[in-house]
């Protein structure tokens, strides 16, 4: 062969195709070498004179096994689009888990919010009905002062309730 050798073919060949099957063949051929071309890659080794039969056989291997890398490769392909999709998916599960949990979040502080202006409206009316139980006992006050003025100071009686009215538009409407 001119300007390189077997090996040198079957390594250029397997440098820029990785994948391709090559069958070395050779008239005077060396065990050495048989080991180093099935050490860079070579399917066979095959002295001269050549048994088709063994060739039919090599080519039906690169044959079935080219088919077999492909089937592989496409596999391979199809397992990393499913594995692209799930990590999607599962990227959208967990934003949607994230999305539950801050909504569960806000709920809990609106209830939290919720209780506490309800007990505020408690404390709130319970101050409303102090002041409501207050006020009927001084408007009650107010009326038997009236009634004990009026008795014991009949004279003055009309200048007191004026006063005791003022007191009563004033402080309790």
């Amino acid at each position: 062969m001119p300007r390189m050798n077997g090996l040198d073919l079957l390594n250029e060949l397997k440098k820029n195709h990785p994948d391709i099957g090559v069958i070395m063949m050779t008239a005077f051929g060396s065990e050495a070498i048989a080991v180093d071309s099935m050490k860079n890659g070579a399917i066979d080794y095959i002295p001269k004179p050549i048994d088709h039969r063994i060739i039919a056989n090599n080519v039906n291997e690169c044959i079935e096994k080219n088919r077999l890398r492909v089937r592989n490769n496409k596999l391979i392909s199809q397992i990393k689009e499913a594995s692209i999709t799930q990590m999607k998916r599962y990227e959208e599960l967990e934003n949607l888990k994230n999305k539950l949990e801050d909504s569960y979040k806000e709920r809990e502080n609106l209830l939290i919010d919720l209780k506490r202006k309800n007990d505020e409206l408690k404390r709130f009316q319970s101050v409303v009905v102090s002041r409501e139980l207050r006020f009927g006992e001084i408007k009650q006050l107010l009326k038997e002062m009236t009634e004990a003025i009026e008795l014991e100071l009949p004279e003055k009686s009309v200048k007191i309730s004026t006063l005791l009215n003022k007191i009563k538009e004033e402080f309790l409407v």
